[in-house]
């Protein structure tokens, strides 16, 4: 590059965009040209035939490798063979019928069932099912006892079964699990508490409602930045003001509860945990 564009910029603003272009394919809604791109992680649910990696290095370095070949070598021509061999290869990428097959791994789980509720995870991340089970500890042994729970956090493709819920992903790695530890257990906790309280699904709730869904939520795994949101409450006007008084009264309803009026209250609360009525609901 640095024989035909002289900007230092050229080489890397080129490779950015052919990483653009590539990416853009991997979206393309017809299937056939989201082969060619190399950026696709079909590992969880497919995974791909044999050949298809060694296909697609043969499809993208034969384009820079001719590309090199028609600004340094002496015969020109000499681009047109890996530039012929990335053309094949796109064909084949582009053609091929049963280039993927559904991957064995992504409907088998491993659980912890010492829990309520048990923790299941996808087998591909085993390994990290004692990190899961301890970062939801906290949460799991305040539901000991608990009746109307679902029976397990899963960790399976689509949507929860009945008497299911949907653990948190662990997926983009890098971001929820940062070399082969999760980044924020405490974050962790606090999404598979709010996978249990269902009602975010409606459109509207009653203010009360909302308070005692806060309560359940401090109960049982804290928002991060629950404490960011009280501090500017109490900066706040009268009427915020009142609201953080009201919310931490309820949330010291459920600690203060014996034991067995605090199960009995719970199991209630769960019953209708998914109710966009107030009615019914307990309130604190």
């Amino acid at each position: 590059m640095g024989r035909a564009v002289r900007w230092r910029l050229a080489a890397p603003l080129l490779a950015t965009g052919a990483y653009a272009v590539l990416g853009f394919l991997s979206y393309d809604r017809t299937e056939a040209y989201a082969r060619l791109s190399p950026l696709i992680d079909t590992s969880v649910t497919r995974v791909t035939v044999w050949w298809q990696p060694w296909v697609s290095v043969v499809w993208v370095g034969g384009l820079a490798l001719a590309a090199v070949l028609a600004l340094t070598a002496r015969r020109r021509a000499t681009a047109l063979v890996p530039l012929a061999c990335a053309t094949a290869a796109a064909v084949a990428l582009v053609q091929a019928d049963g280039l993927t097959r559904p991957n064995p791994v992504a409907q088998r789980q491993v659980c912890d069932t010492t829990t309520t509720p048990q923790v299941c995870v996808n087998e591909r991340y085993e390994r990290l099912l004692p990190q899961i089970t301890e970062a939801l500890s906290g949460l799991t042994g305040r539901l000991e006892g608990v009746d109307n729970l679902p029976v397990r956090f899963e960790d399976h493709p689509g949507r929860p079964r009945a008497g299911e819920v949907e653990l948190p992903g662990v997926t983009p790695l890098g971001w929820s699990v940062v070399r082969g530890k999760l980044a924020d257990p405490r974050q962790y906790a606090w999404e598979a508490g709010m996978a249990l309280l269902s009602r975010v699904e409606c459109d509207d709730t009653d203010p009360v409602v909302d308070r005692t869904d806060a309560a359940v939520e401090h109960y049982l795994a804290p928002s991060p930045v629950e404490k960011h949101f009280d501090e500017l409450d109490a900066r706040g006007d009268e009427a915020h003001r009142a609201e953080l008084k009201a919310r931490k009264r309820a949330r010291a309803r459920l600690p203060a509860m014996a034991e067995d009026e605090r199960r009995a209250w719970l199991s209630e609360y769960f019953r209708t945990a998914a109710d966009c009525d107030p009615k019914g609901v307990p309130a604190l």
